[in-house]
């Protein structure tokens, strides 16, 4: 009996040190603010790679900061602006051609949104359209081709050929040059 009340008197003078410095408080709030973070994980929507970090372990965040670049390597999105005049020829999930600068390999991609919103200084409209590949890099140059229908009786020249970019000279059926404006 007399060694069991010597050892709480002990414990109750740790206890009262403990709590006059704020250790047990300290302890708590840091055990606190564990079981908070456990709730609160970052997940990307999809596998990828991380491309660019913008902050570090155990940093401060506040809303809307950018913590990050995060990319799925298979999967792209490319931007391309269109004439406010083509728009109406241009349709969702229409099947574009997407040629590659360095290897000119022609991948098949699909348009996936048009914006709705007309850029008032270029009088364009952007359009996105997503694409698989593995070859390719994000941050690279491609060249995107769109069918925007068929024009009757009409040939595809070299825009070299253009004069002054809006004649050409074509020969009539009774062998007569003329200059013909675009």
């Amino acid at each position: 009996l007399h060694l069991s009340l010597r050892r709480q008197r002990q414990m109750c003078i740790r206890d009262r040190f403990l709590v006059g410095r704020g250790i047990e408080s300290a302890y708590y709030k840091v055990k606190n603010l564990e079981e908070r973070l456990s709730k609160y994980k970052i997940k990307a929507p999809f596998n990828g790679i991380l491309v660019e970090g913008n902050i570090s372990e155990g940093a401060y965040i506040v809303p809307n900061q950018v913590l990050g670049e995060f990319i799925d390597p298979n999967n792209f999105e490319v931007g391309v602006n269109i004439p406010v005049n083509l728009i109406e020829k241009i349709k969702l999930n229409q099947s574009v051609s997407i040629i590659s600068n360095d290897n000119k390999s022609t991948i098949i991609g699909k348009i996936k949104r048009i914006n709705q919103k007309v850029d008032e200084m270029t009088q364009t409209i952007k359009i996105f359209i997503e694409f698989n590949n593995k070859n390719l890099f994000e941050g690279k140059f491609v060249e995107v081709k769109i069918p925007l229908g068929i024009i009757p009786n009409s040939q595809i020249i070299s825009r070299s050929l253009l004069i002054n970019d809006s004649y050409v000279f074509i020969a009539n059926e009774d062998n007569k040059i003329s200059k013909n404006k675009k």
